[in-house]
């Protein structure tokens, strides 16, 4: 495992520093010191670490909450922009995973939020990986009938694209992401109504809509893709069919004359426990994932891919932290907060700076 010099100060914020009371604003912890309320940035990070680059701070001062769920309102799945200026998130309107739900974005420098993808009564649902790429955005939705498909739109939600079209019969189309720098081909999960297993699939525009199923073991329920920053490498959650252990894979996708294929499906190095809502981290160098590896709550952690080394980014005994997604210049991770492990309580989004090991 390899040893990550990480500066006292850092130490402090990752292991002391947790989310409060998550079903309203922010509140003191018996035995933290006060959390600031969502955007506030008069408290400056620490600056006894002079090997950081003086950087403009676009952003709030970590752990800072971006989100105060209304009512039974629930945000979930954040995503980064290209940029790293803004974040995009699924606001489900009926509570935690219920529907309806829209597309939202939140501006990091002024916290205003626009609604981008209205729910019309119907969901819509964002991928925490490269759900935005390139001016683009990709969802899942049954905005245009039972079955949930994928569709695109300008970043600004303009131009609105379904790119699936396909009966309710077969399943569902969730969780799509782009490739980087790519966003005619677009990775998602395939659901086959609602029993296991699930597989990982792609459509592709640039190849008229086709749409291939990439894996289909039928031993297996993989779900959750992610595609790195390199284009060629990706990583899904799976689990042996009828159980919940979810493990990291990884594989490496191919184009050729013929349809795509995956080769080289491995696991990971990685914690005995259930890995889940993975995504790739630090220029694919780690893995970010909510883990209860070291429980009893899923909290977030970095893995390493080629060596298991590990780096927890947030913790705490009483909150489920899900969802997380790294920013494309590994400097900030976002994620999903809330008390408990049930879905009885809203979500809310959090930001965290990667720790010095990450960036």
């Amino acid at each position: 495992m390899k040893s990550w010099a990480i500066p006292l100060w850092a130490v402090i914020c990752l292991l002391g520093c947790r989310p409060g009371n998550l079903s309203g604003p922010p509140t003191k912890p018996a035995d933290a010191t006060p959390l600031p309320p969502p955007g506030d940035r008069s408290v400056p990070p620490p600056t006894t670490d002079t090997t950081l680059p003086a950087k403009p701070d676009l952003r709030p001062t970590p752990p800072t909450r971006l989100t105060v769920a209304a009512g039974k309102q629930s945000n979930q799945n954040p995503v980064f922009s290209p940029d790293g200026k803004s974040i995009m998130f699924t606001r489900f309107l009926g509570g935690y995973n219920k529907r309806p739900s829209e597309l939202v974005q939140i501006d990091l420098a002024t916290l205003a939020q626009r609604v981008v993808i209205p729910s019309l009564n119907s969901n819509n649902v964002n991928a925490p990986g490269r759900s935005w790429e390139q001016g683009k955005i990709c969802w899942s939705s049954d905005r245009a009938g039972k079955a949930d498909e994928v569709f695109i739109a300008n970043e600004d939600g303009t131009s609105i694209q379904q790119v699936t079209t396909h009966p309710e019969s077969e399943g569902y189309y969730d969780e799509p992401v782009f490739f980087p720098g790519n966003t005619q081909r677009i990775l998602f999960e395939y659901a086959p109504s609602d029993a296991q297993p699930h597989a990982i699939a792609i459509v592709e525009l640039d190849a008229g809509g086709r749409v291939t199923i990439l894996t289909g073991d039928p031993g297996y329920d993989d779900r959750l893709p992610a595609v790195a920053a390199g284009g060629a490498q990706v990583l899904f959650q799976r689990a042996p069919m009828g159980t919940s252990s979810w493990q990291i894979y990884t594989a490496t996708i191919v184009f050729g004359s013929s349809k795509p294929t995956l080769s080289g499906v491995k696991k990971i190095p990685q914690p005995v426990a259930h890995n889940t809502d993975n995504s790739w981290c630090a220029h694919d160098a780690f893995v970010v994932s909510s883990s209860d590896h070291q429980g009893p709550m899923p909290n977030v952690w970095a893995v390493a891919p080629s060596t298991g080394g590990l780096v927890r980014i947030k913790s705490s005994s009483t909150e489920e932290h899900g969802a997380p997604s790294c920013s494309a210049d590994a400097e900030w991770i976002a994620y999903e907060a809330h008390v408990g492990q049930d879905e009885n309580t809203p979500a809310d989004i959090w930001m965290v700076r990667a720790p010095p090991g990450l960036r």
